[in-house]
């Protein structure tokens, strides 16, 4: 006559219940790491998008220098990687450049302001996007 032993159903229980427990502990965090990863590449991104517009930036002014007549509407090949000169806008003694730089999913754009070609005046310079 076999006897049923109640304490072997419980203790299989038991561990079915801990396996699951781990089981979603360990989904849990694995949702926290993808989405701590997800942000710090967003992060990353947005970093380079604005490294990216300030060279724009940096060339357009470097061309704008010796050729006041520069207009931009360019894109800057800086190996391997492109970021824009979107425009280049002459108003009175005051010039606008725009550049927007690119990386993933993150687009940033600048706006320069030049009160002065010689000597080369900068009031202004600041992310528009």
């Amino acid at each position: 006559i076999m006897k049923r032993h109640p304490q072997g159903y419980v203790a299989i229980i038991a561990t079915i219940i801990i396996a699951a427990v781990v089981i979603l502990v360990a989904v849990s965090n694995a949702n926290r790491i993808r989405s701590q990863t997800q942000v710090l590449i967003g992060q990353e991104q947005r970093a380079q998008s604005r490294t990216l517009a300030d060279s724009c930036g940096e060339i357009a002014l470097a061309k704008l220098g010796p050729n006041n007549s520069y207009a931009g509407a360019e894109t800057i090949n800086l190996g391997g990687i492109t970021c824009d000169v979107i425009s280049v806008v002459h108003a009175g003694a005051t010039y606008t450049i725009r550049a927007r730089g690119r990386s993933g999913d993150s687009n940033t754009e600048v706006e320069i302001i030049v009160t002065s070609l010689d000597p080369m005046v900068i009031s202004s310079w600041k992310a528009v996007l």
